[in-house]
């Protein structure tokens, strides 16, 4: 007898398992909470969660060192007073330190030199490696629910730099809430308009709108990432759930920066690589992770309503 059929006749595990099987949550096709969790296990053991998630996140971990001379060579060129200043503040609200130590250094090093021909250079390179990291996550989602692309490869790479103009606009706007959020807030406490009880709410609705943001662009992947023949309703509950784990890993990975890791210590520069890629590759599971259940979703409905 094997160990899960020796675990499963326990006592205790049958009831939760029955449980599972008479509880049906919004968002889950009338499917009970068991069935689904079945197929979902199933899934994620036959489709290499961890083996896609690395491959994407080294995708788009190359395109991290254009983009960030692109952006960096950008900010001389933005006619908005003390902006650098403002990027910053907004940049420490949302990453962890070592990160934002890594980003900090550099852009205060080529903030005050326009250099033309690296902006074009940065330019080019970040959107053809960022399209790249799309396109890979795009295969990933693909595979995930075991069918062929149905695109011509114009419409798909088309597809895949649409999705990374939007990732980054979505970036762009969430940093301008955290940024005039965050200064708004921080002078009308100063000013005593406000008690530290409404700045603490204004903070939590500062997270929730930016928590709205992913949630948004989360969505909006697994809406038109994969081929159109895996479509289903914009909002899902896999988008929730990676959306939810995007901030938990993202938190984690904050915690540990903070308290245990001394790569930057002993490595310097070279040592907050590996946490950059660290933090993609969770966030690249996240992504997985609940993609893989809307598909978990839509096959046992399938199967029940044929």
């Amino acid at each position: 007898m094997k160990l899960r059929e020796k675990i499963r006749q326990y006592i205790p595990v049958e009831q939760f398992l029955r449980l599972l099987n008479r509880i049906v949550l919004p968002g889950f096709a009338k499917i009970p909470l068991g069935e689904i969790f079945r197929f979902y296990a199933m899934g994620i053991q036959k489709s290499s969660l961890s083996n896609r998630a690395a491959a994407v996140s080294f995708r788009f971990f190359m395109a991290l060192f254009p983009g960030l001379i692109f952006l960096i060579t950008l900010i001389p060129y933005i006619p908005i007073p003390d902006f650098s200043n403002k990027l910053m503040l907004g940049i420490e609200q949302i990453l962890p330190s070592e990160l934002f130590t890594l980003l900090e250094k550099t852009i205060k090093d080529a903030v005050h030199d326009r250099k033309t021909g690296l902006l074009s250079i940065g330019f080019v390179a970040a959107v053809f490696f960022a399209t790249n990291g799309m396109n890979g996550l795009m295969q990933a989602f693909n595979d995930s629910a075991f069918i062929t692309e149905t695109r011509s490869v114009f419409r798909h790479r088309l597809a895949a730099f649409l999705l990374t103009v939007f990732a980054f606009l979505t970036f762009v706007i969430g940093l301008f809430l955290l940024v005039y959020i965050n200064r708004t807030l921080i002078h009308w406490l100063k000013l005593k308009y406000i008690s530290h009880l409404i700045f603490t709410l204004l903070s939590f609705l500062k997270w929730s709108v930016l928590t709205t943001l992913i949630y948004f662009y989360v969505a909006t992947i697994f809406y038109f990432a994969p081929s159109r023949s895996m479509r289903w309703n914009y909002f899902s509950v896999g988008a929730l759930v990676s959306t939810l784990f995007c901030i938990l890993f993202t938190f984690l990975t904050s915690v540990y920066i903070d308290n245990f890791s001394k790569f930057n210590q002993i490595f310097g520069l070279l040592g907050s690589f590996p946490i950059v890629l660290i933090w993609m590759f969770l966030n690249s599971l996240s992504l997985l992770i609940g993609f893989e259940l809307n598909v978990s979703i839509r096959h046992v409905d399938y199967r029940k309503n044929r």
